[in-house]
């Protein structure tokens, strides 16, 4: 299925990141976790998907991830067996992961290899063992509108704010 973005140029996909325990923390430091973690996840990214991640053309105009904190909420029909993989799931960090739209260009050094099947071939480059992402899961994404107001669901319920979103690669303004 191929996604349909306003610009021809790019593929989107929506990302589901899922984190390694890290202790009982607040909140807060758990996504400054995931957040320093999405930073070092989108720089490896950028280095497979370019000659020279630091162009500003390239970078600023055809890559990018927006992912948004969410919280697990059960589903009412669930099969137990399913409910017991997702209580697993959402056991890890109280269940705090992040979600949302991750842009890439049609044209880049994949060569022809999509981007799921890249990301399920080289777990150790962006899962590394001493890292604390635990699973990247990609599904492309058909309806923008739709896929990016899913993962900003708790920002429109008041479960976070807009200081949690975590935007990658940063602006060189930020650097």
């Amino acid at each position: 299925m191929k996604s349909k973005s306003a610009d021809p140029n790019v593929d989107l996909f929506f990302a589901t990141m899922t984190f390694k325990h890290f202790g009982d923390l607040q909140r807060v430091t758990a996504l400054d976790i995931m957040r320093r973690e999405v930073g070092i996840f989108a720089g490896a990214l950028l280095k497979r998907l370019f000659r020279n991640p630091n162009s500003s053309i390239l970078t600023e105009r055809n890559f990018a991830v927006l992912l948004f904190p969410d919280l697990p909420v059960r589903k009412s029909k669930v099969k137990s067996n399913d409910y017991k993989k997702n209580l697993d799931l959402t056991s890890v960090n109280n269940g705090l992961h992040l979600h949302g739209p991750l842009m890439i260009p049609k044209i880049s050094r994949l060569r022809g290899e999509s981007l799921i099947d890249h990301i399920n071939r080289k777990p150790a480059t962006y899962c590394p063992k001493h890292g604390k992402i635990q699973e990247i899961h990609l599904v492309p994404i058909t309806d923008a509108e739709k896929a990016t107001a899913y993962a900003a669901k708790h920002l429109y319920r008041g479960s976070f704010d807009t200081s949690d979103m975590i935007v990658a690669p940063k602006a060189r303004s930020e650097m």
